[in-house]
């Protein structure tokens, strides 16, 4: 339970680090985190960050190869 409180801290604190980010900061901290662990943990608890949505300008393009 001490790991899954400190990445909520963590991910709370700042809201856009990943699980890898997060898992380099409890290493360097010292904390034995394994990256599957933590982004386990980090799924159960719903704190895993969103992927950006690409601009309307690649996604006209990604059409455009696809017609290709």
């Amino acid at each position: 339970m001490i790991l899954r409180d400190e990445i909520r801290d963590i991910a709370l604190k700042f809201p856009g680090h990943g699980y890898r980010r997060i898992t380099a900061g409890l290493q360097h901290r010292g904390d034995p985190a394994n990256h599957k662990r933590v982004q386990r943990l980090m799924l159960l608890d719903r704190l895993l960050c969103r992927k950006k949505e690409k601009k309307e300008e690649e996604k006209k393009e990604e059409k455009k190869e696809e017609k290709k």
